[in-house]
């Protein structure tokens, strides 16, 4: 697959960082893995491929995360249902500016506040998507749709 074919790439299971393709020429070592913020947590590896929807990536990972949760952590259990909740809106072209606000503060309580690495992790994929994809929630959020959408 060439470069240019990958959106993105997420290691570490569905707890993972999103990593752009311009920073897959990184050697993956655990100190620079750490060093860009990324961990093997659960040992996954799942490459996107280009024209896909960086908020409808973040949507799945963050639904499969939710499904994991043990529901003895509040930050986990319910952080990850509003996660999931505000990028369903964002998807489906329901969600304002403010959502978008919400759903990096409450990723960032996520990290800080949940008890366990599956809590800690789950707001990760929404995060790096709002960081690497910006485009694609602009999209969203303008004109209610993503040229990416749903491949």
């Amino acid at each position: 697959m060439d470069r240019a074919e990958i959106k993105a790439v997420q290691l570490g299971g569905p707890a993972g960082r999103f990593l752009a393709g311009d920073e897959l020429d990184m050697p993956l070592a655990h100190e620079d893995l750490e060093r860009a913020g990324v961990s093997f947590g659960w040992g996954g590896l799942e490459v996107f491929a280009a024209g896909r929807c960086g908020v409808e990536m973040a949507r799945d990972v963050t639904a499969r995360l939710h499904e994991e949760s043990c529901g003895k952590c509040v930050f986990c259990r319910e952080g990850s249902r509003q996660v999931l909740d505000i990028l369903n809106d964002i998807v489906e072209g329901k969600a304002t500016e403010e959502q978008v606000e919400l759903l990096h503060e409450l990723g960032e309580a996520m990290r800080g506040a949940s008890i366990c690495s599956v809590g800690q992790g789950a707001a990760l994929p929404a995060l790096s998507a709002l960081d690497l994809f910006a485009d694609d929630f602009t999209a969203h959020l303008t004109a209610k749709s993503c040229p990416g959408a749903g491949r």
